[in-house]
């Protein structure tokens, strides 16, 4: 399979993986894992994908609760 290749973008700018837009590098959070230094999604997809999980994992807590007081859950 070929390798996604990203579009160039302006000194200043960054490409998010997320929303596939050119943004300015401030719509972007450090990340020093990377080799630029910056998150490879802006922060409002990476709050996106945050509040989704949170979602999932409040759900599984609840279903697992619901399943310990009835004796199912280990």
């Amino acid at each position: 399979m070929p390798r996604k290749i990203t579009p160039s973008v302006l000194p200043g700018n960054k490409w998010c993986h997320g929303c596939r837009q050119a943004l300015p590098v401030e719509a972007f959070t450090v990340d020093k894992s990377k080799a630029d230094g910056i998150a490879h999604e802006c922060r409002g997809c990476a709050a996106k994908k945050r509040r989704g999980r949170r979602e999932v994992n409040h759900a599984m807590a609840e279903t697992y609760a619901r399943l310990s007081v009835l004796g199912f859950a280990r």
